[in-house]
């Protein structure tokens, strides 16, 4: 039994919420905190901590937070390219094309998002976590007057070669002469 540092009254302090997640869906919001992060793994992220100052669902989640990170240093180069697009993104959206501090991502204009439902995988499922989880898909820059999304694909997009036709090697009124394969001559 250990006593409190001080006497803790619950009617003076508002209870937790519950953090469903966030349905489908645009959502405006600010950044309210931003940090470089070591990961386990020995990598860092950036950790962007934002609040919903308006959304789609008549206000539902005003007042909400949401949190991004981009992996920016990491073992995977696929893992760091899909985290440099998605910031690159994000830093479009505030016109910020030059960081060099987390710190220069706070008090800057409202941003626009769009986030997704990612469904739980089996794996999920069976663990201790198997809720679904909001995955961000595009960063929509706000003051310019449109509201197009900046945001990159998280894979890398590569472009297939167009299709040629194909070369002919024979001239198309040359007849063909049906003969055996050497093998059964």
């Amino acid at each position: 039994m250990a006593k409190l540092p001080e006497q803790f009254n619950a009617e003076s302090v508002e209870p937790s919420v519950e953090f469903s997640v966030l349905s489908t869906g645009e959502y405006i919001v600010e950044i309210v905190d931003a940090d470089l992060i070591d990961s386990e793994s020995g990598g860092q992220y950036v950790q962007i901590e934002y609040e919903l100052i308006d959304c789609e669902q008549n206000g539902a989640y005003i007042g909400r937070h949401y949190w991004d990170r981009f992996n920016l240093v990491n073992n995977n180069l696929t893992a760091v390219e899909i985290a440099q697009r998605q910031f690159s993104s994000l830093c479009r959206a505030i016109d910020k094309m030059v960081v060099d501090d987390t710190d220069e991502l706070l008090n800057t204009p409202a941003l626009g998002l769009k986030i997704k439902v990612k469904k739980a995988s089996k794996k999920q499922i069976d663990s201790d976590y198997p809720d679904d989880t909001n995955q961000t898909v595009a960063w929509i820059k706000l003051q310019s007057g449109t509201q197009e999304p900046t945001a990159l694909p998280s894979a890398p997009v590569t472009k297939r070669p167009a299709k040629t036709a194909p070369v002919q090697t024979r001239p198309a009124t040359t007849t063909t002469v049906k003969s055996k394969p050497p093998w059964q001559k």
